[in-house]
This record gives structure tokens, sequence and C-alpha cells, in this order.
């Protein structure tokens, strides 16, 4: 399973935490590696492109539970467990308009038996995504091979002018 395109993880140790970003993941290794060798409280947080359930989806095809049994025995087997969320509930968008909008709950927050006993009330907040409204249009590209035209500031000036 591709984690993207980066994890936060929450080490906490007796006296300190330690935190750090983990480059994108092309498998499991780097947490199971964390999961078998500490053993203070952590939480993991960030997209792992991947869903658990139909609940977590709208749009686009449906739901593989094939998909599920995946993240779910990958989270099972490093002792993690879903904080669940409050807030949105889609983290992800393909950004279309209509029938051909896909969301999704790709990002989630998990943390092992220890971190859920010492911060019981932990919770991961989904915030509203931003709504671009120009989806679709082409975004300005300057050339400057342009400013050698002898008409370019006149263009510019009048098209400010509008």
């Amino acid at each position: 399973m591709l984690l993207s395109p980066s994890i936060l993880v929450i080490l906490l140790g007796s006296l300190q935490a330690f935190t750090a970003l983990v480059p994108p993941l092309g498998n499991w290794d780097q947490l199971t590696t964390i999961s078998n060798s500490f053993s203070g409280a952590w939480l993991v947080i960030g997209d792992f492109n991947s869903i658990t359930s139909q609940a977590e989806k709208r749009g686009g095809n449906s739901f593989a539970s094939s998909s599920r049994h995946t993240l779910l025995t990958d989270l099972k087997s490093l002792g993690l467990i879903d904080l669940g969320y409050h807030g949105s509930s889609f983290t992800w968008s393909n950004k279309r308009n209509g029938k051909a909008n896909i969301q999704q709950r790709n990002d989630r927050g998990v943390a092992n038996d220890l971190w859920c006993t010492d911060f019981p009330h932990s919770s991961i907040l989904n915030l509203p995504a931003i709504v671009d409204h120009n989806i679709g249009a082409k975004p300005f590209r300057f050339e400057a091979m342009w400013l050698q035209d002898a008409t370019c500031f006149d263009t510019v000036r009048g098209a400010w002018n509008k």
C-alpha cells in the first residue's frame, strides 16, 4: 500500500517527544520498524491514500472491499487504531463538478493503545477544504520573450485598465 505525500509521526517517550515528517512510503516498512522498536505512545497523521468503507467515499466507482481489508489489516498489524474525526467527512476531492466529482476520506489519524490510554480525548478535526471556483480555468503563464515585443507594455496596460 502506498502512503503519500508524507505522514506525521509523533512518538512520546518518558520525558521528550519526537516528531518527524516521514517521506512518501512505498510500503509500510518504516512504520513497521517504528512499531517494532518503540514501546511508547505514538500517533500517525496523514494521507493514507485509501479508505476503509463505502461511507468514506462519495461518487465514482463503488468501494472495493479488498481495499478495506488491506488498510485495516495493515493498521491492525501495527497495533494502530483509527481515532475517527469531527468536521468534514471527506479530505480529498478530484475537484470535478457534478456527477464526475469524487470525494474520499484519505487523511486520518491513527494511534497505538498507549497513546489512546494516555490521551483518551484525542480527536482529529477535518477542516473544510477551500473551494476553488475557477476549476478548469487555465492558469496565467508569463513568457519572458513577450517583453521583447514593442506592444507588450501597451497590451498589459490595456488589460489592467479594463
